[in-house]
């Protein structure tokens, strides 16, 4: 019994202890900085880069998809989870069930000419009727196909914007 009141009157005193320090640190409770720290990054990083709008994610959309950011972020997944592909989609930005091929297609080249190793978990998902010419085109035609949807996209959006 005796035990319990001293563990509890500790526990009490080192909330207290903590609310009191982040008081004297910061100048607020801890529940009152956190939000403000944000709100305070929100603004900074406004006025530095500006409010993002729809042209934005899609001018990078297309910067990024068939680039060399986007084989660097294939890399680091296949590193960090072992060639598994399985969430590959929740990865990779703006991926859907349609790249899944083209992924599993520039790993298994990469297999071939010893840029990474093949595991286990790769197995499945291993191409082994893949060359470098076939890869490439795979690679030219997708990125054609996304500036002409996204330029037409960006057209029409400028143009009913201007007219309205």
């Amino acid at each position: 019994m005796i035990k319990r009141d001293a563990a509890k009157r500790m526990s009490a005193a080192l909330k207290a202890w903590t609310a009191r320090s982040c008081t004297i640190t910061f100048g607020k409770s801890m529940c009152q900085w956190l939000p403000n720290i944000a709100a305070k990054l929100i603004r900074h990083s406004r006025a530095i880069y500006g409010r993002v709008t729809e042209e934005d994610i899609d001018s990078y959309k297309m910067k990024y998809r068939f680039c060399d950011a986007e084989k660097e972020d294939l890399l680091e997944f296949y590193n960090n989870y072992g060639g598994d592909l399985t969430n590959i989609l929740e990865f990779i930005p703006y991926s859907d069930e349609q790249d899944l091929e083209r992924y599993a297609c520039w790993f298994s080249l990469q297999i071939q000419v010893d840029a990474i190793k093949c595991t286990k978990k790769f197995k499945p998902w291993l191409k082994t009727d893949v060359n470098a010419e076939q890869q490439q085109q795979l690679w030219e035609q997708g990125k054609a196909k996304l500036q002409k949807v996204l330029s037409f996209f960006l057209w029409n959006t400028h143009f009913f914007i201007t007219r309205t």
